[in-house]
């Protein structure tokens, strides 16, 4: 509605929008969609299966990096939003991401001119569910408090306020209704129209959560206020025997 053009990759044939059983869309949901191509890369067909794995040192989450590459460098008079999504590389086992530090670091650095001009959010949705990790202290805490990295554009870093707030807002629990709250905030703020002081909680009666570029509301911020389901609470909580 506001101009921008849009882009959705994911690895995984399954799909974030459609597992475990939900039917995806009628119509392509973005202006680039890379869902033929996952759904290629995940067929038995042994023609496909000859061309990718380790003959040719190309793995899944190379794919969805060039194909985001593109796009950021596709439209330059053009607002951009995308979502890229690599969930094969440490989806089954916690030691996998670290082999493509590399490759993450090279693309930061190839993009670099975009990505100073951009927000970026580099993050999972959940830590591992399985194996002997997942039964630890911390594995159990990982499972709901997965990584988050904010990159804001250069011309906003010396923005006091604003680098204020995301570095107090990272010590809060946060929610993902407060991830959409910001992305709502970026959009009607570089659309033009919208309070940019950053100093101010901007309250939106459409939303559940806060953008993370604000102060926070102020009181308790725990599983019962916010509200998060109990089966995703990682608060601790005391016990008293009575």
């Amino acid at each position: 509605q506001v101009g921008y053009k849009t882009m959705l990759a994911e690895d995984w044939d399954k799909g974030v929008f459609n597992w475990p059983n939900c039917s995806g869309y009628r119509k392509p949901p973005t202006t680039h969609y890379m869902r033929p191509f996952q759904l290629a890369m995940g067929s038995p067909s042994r023609h496909l299966l000859e061309h990718q794995g380790k003959d040719n040192c190309f793995e899944p989450h190379l794919f969805v990096n060039d194909y985001m590459q593109q796009f950021m460098r596709a439209y330059p008079d053009s607002p951009k939003f995308g979502l890229a999504w690599d969930s094969s590389l440490g989806h089954d086992y916690s030691n996998e991401p670290f082999h493509a530090d590399g490759d993450y670091l090279e693309f930061f650095r190839r993009n670099k001119e975009e990505l100073d001009n951009s927000f970026l959010f580099f993050m999972g949705d959940h830590g591992l569910r399985f194996g002997k990790m997942s039964d630890t202290p911390a594995g159990r805490r990982d499972v709901s408090n997965p990584m988050m990295h904010i990159s804001v554009p250069r011309r906003l870093r010396d923005e006091k306020v604003l680098m204020g707030n995301l570095a107090k807002n990272a010590n809060e629990l946060l929610t993902m209704f407060d991830l959409h709250a910001t992305f709502v905030d970026i959009l009607e703020i570089f659309s033009g129209g919208k309070e940019t002081d950053f100093s101010k909680t901007v309250q939106n009666q459409n939303l559940r959560g806060t953008s993370l570029l604000r102060p926070l509301p102020s009181g308790a911020r725990n599983c019962k206020t916010l509200p998060i389901p109990f089966q995703y609470c990682i608060c601790s909580l005391e016990k008293q025997t009575v």
